[in-house]
């Protein structure tokens, strides 16, 4: 017949062996918890990597675009400084011919006269086209 020493060593290696038992799983849990914080801390920051490189590509893409803009706008206005020469002797060559009838007014008339016409090219960079819209008739 067991003594009551003997039951108190069988109870104490039983709460021992819970113990350990409780011990063991809190550790385990512990690990898993830890390893699914690591986890998400890796997929946090490779996430952060995406939208830092989704941001960088979109800006080189404005400033690409802007680039392009700027290009197409610094050619346009070349095109225009370069008919600045032509114009300045277009407008010196210009003159206004009168004629007038002392007795008649309804006689009396004006025309417009250019000595000196610019080039097709200048006329298409500064009225878009043929130079139909041209304020002379081009």
């Amino acid at each position: 017949m067991p003594t009551h020493t003997t039951a108190r060593r069988v109870l104490h290696v039983g709460f021992l062996g819970i113990g350990a038992a409780v011990a063991v799983a809190a550790l385990a849990i512990a690990i898993l918890a830890l390893s699914k914080d690591q986890t998400d801390a890796m997929r946090i920051r490779a996430l952060q990597a995406q939208v830092r490189l989704a941001d960088e590509n979109e800006t080189q893409n404005r400033v690409s675009a802007a680039d392009q803009q700027l290009s197409g706008l610094q050619e346009r206005v070349a095109a225009f400084v370069n008919c600045i020469p032509e114009l300045q002797a277009e407008i010196g060559g210009l003159s206004i011919n009168w004629h007038v009838v002392p007795l008649d007014a309804s006689e009396d008339s004006f025309n417009v006269v250019d000595g000196q016409q610019i080039s097709k090219d200048c006329e298409s960079t500064l009225y878009g086209g043929s130079g139909e819209h041209s304020p002379l008739g081009g």
